[in-house]
């Protein structure tokens, strides 16, 4: 007799899943680099966006110099009924306003604005607005504003090899 088990139920056997990636930008380290080990990689030791048909590194840069994305969020759910985006809950902007600071002449102005995107929006998000390019040349100026989210920046720019020199 087992224990734990209702007489009456049959065991099903559980089907498995297909394998995914994990949803972060740019994966690309190995088991030992990881933090969530086996997720890292796949068959043959490769990283994960090399095994997927057709796929480019997540660090690509397309034809108009923008990222590559895996799950940006739809223009539709992006803002709210009055035109403000999800991620400056806090500032009654409209996405064009918005837009208009991300290229505003004073680069403390550009920079707390885009530190406020990089704190509060999705990762994917990010490279909606803004190129990799923009963010490395406002780096040092961003750092300040990014908060909590400091880390995460720091590592990902890194494992893009695109982090400035940054002396503080």
């Amino acid at each position: 007799m087992t224990f734990g088990v209702a007489p009456n139920v049959a065991r099903r056997k559980a089907k498995p899943r297909p394998a995914r990636p994990p949803l972060l930008l740019a994966r690309t380290g190995s088991m030992e680099d990881s933090a969530q080990g086996s997720r890292a990689s796949c068959r043959g030791g490769r990283a994960w966006h090399e095994a997927l048909p057709g796929s480019v590194s997540p660090a690509f840069i397309g034809y108009n110099g923008r990222m590559s994305l895996l799950a940006p969020t739809p223009a539709d759910r992006m803002v709210d009924a009055n035109g403000r985006p999800y991620f400056l809950w806090d500032e009654d902007l409209t996405i064009d306003k918005f837009r208009a600071r991300l290229v505003d002449p004073d680069l403390e102005v550009r920079a707390y604005y885009v530190g406020k995107l990089m704190r509060q929006a999705k990762p994917d998000d990010v490279f909606t607005f803004v190129t990799l390019r923009e963010i490395k040349s406002l780096f040092p100026l961003i750092l300040r504003y990014l908060g909590r989210s400091r880390e995460f920046w720091t590592w990902l720019l890194g494992r893009w090899n695109a982090l400035p020199d940054v002396s503080e």
